[in-house]
């Protein structure tokens, strides 16, 4: 896929079920998905491969990233791996389409 999520999700009600109005920008990180992989053959590309999406695909590769964080850095925070994460992110604010590049 060539996108994530538009963001901006509003939130009809709090907690308490109470009507409210506020706009959250998400998600915080994104990550690749349509990867290829050797399952799911009903998503086969013009390379052969089967490609799996969707955010099942993208959260292991955030949570791999996680992991090679805390073996390169044991004891590393949590605070320190989201700082990582957002420091040497992509902004993807603007739509990019990295097909046509």
């Amino acid at each position: 896929e060539y996108f994530t999520t538009h963001g901006q999700t509003p939130i009809l009600f709090d907690r308490d079920g109470n009507a409210t109005l506020e706009m959250r920008k998400k998600p915080d990180i994104a990550a690749a998905d349509g990867t290829h992989t050797t399952f799911f053959k009903e998503f086969e590309d013009n390379f052969d491969f089967f490609n799996f999406f969707g955010t099942s695909a993208a959260a292991p590769h955030v949570a791999a990233v996680i992991s090679l964080l805390n073996e390169w850095q044991p004891g590393i925070k949590p605070q320190e791996i989201r700082d990582v994460l957002f420091k040497t992110a992509i902004d993807m604010e603007d739509y990019i389409d990295l097909s046509q590049q």
